[in-house]
């Protein structure tokens, strides 16, 4: 039998009382894969400039699709997925270098808007200084919500370079 991806509510209906002995191994099996859900976008040692970033959101280009665990990874269009509503925990980092004197801003965007506490600000001395940014934080999200690493530059027009870096996701509850 298939595993099954299922939100919390739908396990506690399913785990609430075991008096009868009718929690069957594959209750417990979903329960499992249900928590020990993950995935992981990244980019690997393979620089890639964004010559002046125009204003606005530009999205981190991330096209290795790491280790995963029910969470869809989407590697043309630089997004991961998760299966079922809930509480996750996202996590980024990034080595880079940019536009000496420009301050670079990292976002977690969910469906393209910036999630406010899970911004980074950093601002190279010198355009050949390599960089190291990361967050972490936690994130409700539905099952349509689609979970990407932005970045922007002040002023716009900073050239950025990413040199390795990622965004990964871990369901909480």
């Amino acid at each position: 039998m298939v595993d099954t991806i299922r939100t919390k509510s739908d396990l506690l209906t399913l785990l609430s009382d075991n008096g009868t002995q009718d929690i069957s191994p594959q209750d417990l099996r979903d329960f499992l894969v249900s928590f020990l859900m993950f995935g992981e976008l990244g980019f690997v040692d393979n620089a890639v400039e964004q010559s002046a970033l125009p204003a606005g959101e530009n999205v981190v280009p991330l096209d290795q699709a790491g280790p995963a665990l029910g969470v869809t990874i989407n590697t043309g269009s630089n997004f991961l997925q998760v299966p079922v509503d809930g509480n996750y925990r996202v996590t980024f980092e990034s080595s880079y270098k940019g536009t000496g004197g420009s301050r670079f801003t990292f976002h977690v965007l969910k469906n393209g808007t910036s999630v406010s506490r899970m911004k980074r600000q950093d601002t190279p001395t010198v355009s050949t200084e390599e960089r190291n940014v990361s967050g972490s934080g936690t994130v409700d999200l539905l099952a349509t919500d689609e979970i990407k690493l932005g970045i922007q530059s002040q002023p716009a027009g900073g050239d950025f370079t990413m040199i390795q870096g990622g965004i990964r996701i871990e369901r909480l509850d």
